[in-house]
């Protein structure tokens, strides 16, 4: 399985937008459940069999993961050589 095909990831099948919820290995195939994001199948959850069905990943701009594309930023408290001066990352928008 391509690390693009993972649970949370929005992909397009059968012309509508879909997000995976689990993903099981199949021998060569793998099993897809996909939860509908718009129109009649919105909410619904159906079984998609990769790669008899298509699924292609939905690409997010920067502005989607919070305007930095997920870079982190660290800033700096104390003086130079002190070990404890960086904070957790933190993403900023």
């Amino acid at each position: 399985m391509t690390p693009e095909l993972l649970p949370g990831r929005e992909v397009h099948a059968r012309g509508l937008r879909w997000e995976i919820v689990f993903s099981q290995k199949l021998g060569p195939e793998t099993l897809f459940r996909l939860r509908g994001l718009e129109g009649a199948m919105k909410g619904q959850e159906f079984d998609f069999l990769h790669p008899f069905e298509t699924l292609n990943p939905i690409k997010k701009g920067p502005q989607a993961l919070g305007g930095m594309g997920g870079k982190a930023i660290y800033k700096w408290r104390g003086e130079p050589g002190d070990t404890y001066g960086f904070t957790p990352p933190v993403l900023h928008s």
